[in-house]
């Protein structure tokens, strides 16, 4: 019976020391939460929060807003120093209401401390915003699970020059490679009226690749057309189905150089007539 206990406990630390570093990854900890940050047209910064201790890749802003304002943008800030200055990381996002967001900080990119600062508030009854910053992933940016981001709102292009998507873009830090897979739903008022994108991004990467596998009617498809820089044109310029919806995939490879920034998805009407990109259209980034 001793040697039936004692080998039992032997399985029981072996399994604790397989899975205890797995559950050490998610750790969700609560990097910073503050009070309410404003009154109202009053916009101003958290607490600088040191990145040091928290070896995280992987965060969530969420904020919970008050007070119906009818102007709110809110944003995660990065610096090397403490005392140095403050960059945006990823996308600003708009507070009007509730909302999450999810960012990356990369391992090498510089940025040894973060803060939320909230840039616009404005109309409402007294409105206020708190934000809470979690850190979601304990490892390094490669091994963190994929950065999902939304187009949030219906986009529409009545030109041919190219505009951006609200919602989808990401954060590329200096030095540092990234993947991104997209899902666009879109339609046409004319025949006309085919999608073109663009990415816009960094200056000076290393190396760029995008591609698109795009419909012109139900069951019929463009050949798949790429590009090898940012600002450079996919588009679809077939004969389509109007006033229908059709989802097109797009993919975009960035090795990044040594300037970090935002990358952007833009997009316009091939030709006359008014293209329209329904809400909830997304990319997956790596």
């Amino acid at each position: 019976m001793k040697k039936l206990a004692l080998f039992a406990t032997f399985v029981l630390l072996a399994l604790l020391l397989v899975l205890w570093p797995a559950r050490a990854q998610y750790n969700g900890t609560i990097v910073h939460a503050p009070g309410t940050l404003a009154a109202t047209g009053t916009t101003g910064g958290t607490a600088v929060n040191n990145l040091s201790g928290v070896n995280a890749g992987l965060f969530l802003l969420t904020w919970i807003t008050s007070g119906s304002p009818t102007g709110c943008s809110i944003q995660a800030e990065g610096s090397s120093s403490v005392s140095g200055t403050y960059s945006l990381i990823g996308v600003a996002q708009t507070c009007t209401s509730n909302g999450q967001y999810q960012f990356i900080v990369a391992p090498g990119s510089g940025t040894n401390f973060i803060h939320v600062n909230l840039t616009t508030l404005s109309g409402g009854t007294s409105p206020t915003v708190t934000p809470i910053l979690t850190a979601l992933v304990n490892t390094p940016v490669p091994y963190a699970p994929t950065n999902m981001v939304y187009s949030t709102g219906s986009y529409t292009n009545a030109t041919t020059s190219f505009t951006s998507v609200t919602g989808l873009a990401f954060y590329a830090a200096a030095s540092q490679n990234y993947h991104a897979l997209c899902r666009i739903t879109w339609q046409g008022s004319a025949g006309t009226t085919g999608p073109k994108y663009q990415w816009t991004g960094p200056s000076t990467p290393t190396a760029v690749l995008a591609g698109l596998f795009s419909n012109i009617t139900t069951g019929t498809y463009i050949s798949p057309a790429s590009a090898t820089g940012f600002s450079s044109a996919l588009a679809n310029s077939g004969t389509i189905t109007t006033a229908t919806n059709f989802t097109d995939t797009l993919d975009l490879s960035v090795l990044n150089g040594t300037n970090a920034g935002t990358v952007q998805l833009q997009m316009a009407a091939n030709g006359s007539g008014t293209l329209t990109v329904q809400n909830g259209s997304y990319c997956q980034v790596q």
